[in-house]
Order: C-alpha cells, then structure tokens, then sequence
C-alpha cells in the first residue's frame, strides 16, 4: 500500500502528453513548491461565476440557457470541500481526493459534475484536454464512491473573456463605477469513462511515489530545464 494521497488536478497531469515523472515526483515529494501560485484574482472570477449559476437554478428553476447541454437540472449539489469529497483506492492504497465546481442534480436522479475555466477553448490542445478529462472523471470515480447520485454527465464551462477591440470599443461597457468585462460561454463534453482512466492513472502516480529518487527528467521539459538552471546558479 502506498500511503499516497493525490488530488484530481495532480492526478489529471499524468494524462498529460507533456507528463514528465521527474516533476511527478518533485510535485509528490516536495510540499510546499516555492513557484505554486494561482492569481488571486481568477479565484474571484471562478466564485462569481459559480454564484450566477447556483442563484439563477433557484431563481428559475433552471440552468442559464448557455448551460442547456448540461441536462434538466433540477438542484445544486454543493460541492464538499475536498478534506471530506475523497475516496481510497483499494488496488493501491492511494487516496483520491479534490472539489468540483459544481455539481447538479438532474430530472432523472442522476448527477452530473462540471468544471469552469476562465480560459479560451482551445480544440487544438489535446493534451489539456486529455489534463482536464482524468480530472473530471476523477472527481466522478470520488462520487461513485459515496453517498452521492451516479454521475451520467461531465462537461467543462470555458468562460472566454470578451476583451476584442471591437468590445473594449463599445461604450455601454464603460459606467460610472467602472467597466463591464463579459465573459462568452463554451460547453465542452466530457466523456464519462472512469472506471478504465482512473485506475491506471493511479497505479502510475502509486509508482512513483514509491520511488526513493527522481526518475530522469522528460526531454525537453521546460519545468526541470528551468530547475536545473535554478540549481546550478544556486551551487555555483
């Protein structure tokens, strides 16, 4: 048994074609990293856009209509936080743990789970959306293991800021007390496919965990390339 504790976002970066094991390992070993950050201020924008949702499925007793593909929701789920939303692996001994965005129940009982981005869609990049998939159908494979409904529908809401010109040019955007910064909605499906992604993913975060060193590095991963740099500075 390995003793690991992994979160679903860590989890999805080993469905990653970019996945280097060296940075795995470092990500496991080392806590805290000096260069883990998120900006504050995408936070705010994530809670807000949480907050719109939630408040307008009790207002109209439905989804804001860009959220159609989601499903009949009839309630919102509130998303535990993810010291309780976390489940043990018995093949491996790992624990899987992590927080949803949102979660919602649907007209037919089921349930689906749903991660916002204040990102642009990118189709191009596969290998983020192979990240965010493993990440998803992870928070799915936590659910199917508690007390919650079956999961039947993932999706990821990339909420695009719309910051053209031809937008920043429109003068109702300006006011008294500021600027309007609108964001444009993108729902993107994600398959539910957690029984066969989840399992490998974790038997191989297991591994190297287990590991009493660092593998080699991924070649041409900028990460340990920019590490590597640190070191040496630092040692002379």
């Amino acid at each position: 048994m390995s003793g690991l504790t992994i979160s679903a976002t860590e989890l999805g970066s080993y469905a990653s074609f970019r996945f280097c094991g060296r940075c795995a390992w470092i990500r496991l070993h080392v806590k805290p990293l000096p260069w883990q950050s998120f900006p504050g201020i995408f936070s705010s924008i994530d809670r807000y856009t949480k907050q719109i949702v939630v408040n307008h499925l009790a207002r109209e007793g439905c989804l804001p209509s860009w959220m159609a593909e989601i499903g009949d929701a009839v309630t919102s789920l509130d998303p535990p936080h993810w010291s309780r939303f976390k489940a043990t692996d018995d093949a491996t001994g790992a624990t899987l743990r992590g927080e949803a965005d949102a979660m919602f129940r649907l007209a037919d009982g089921a349930c689906a789970i749903v991660d916002y981005k204040t990102s642009r869609y990118n189709p191009e990049n596969q290998s983020q959306h192979r990240v965010y998939r493993a990440q998803l159908n992870a928070y799915a494979w936590i659910a199917q293991r508690l007390d919650f409904p079956p999961v039947s529908r993932l999706a990821l809401i990339y909420m695009e800021p719309a910051s053209d010109s031809e937008t920043a040019d429109a003068p109702e955007v300006v006011d008294d007390s500021g600027f309007v910064l609108g964001f444009r909605p993108r729902v993107v499906e994600v398959k539910l496919d957690l029984n066969r992604l989840i399992p490998p993913l974790l038997r191989q975060a297991a591994r190297t965990h287990a590991m009493p060193h660092p593998p080699p590095p991924r070649e041409g991963c900028k990460d340990c390339a920019a590490l590597d740099a640190l070191r040496n500075t630092l040692t002379g």
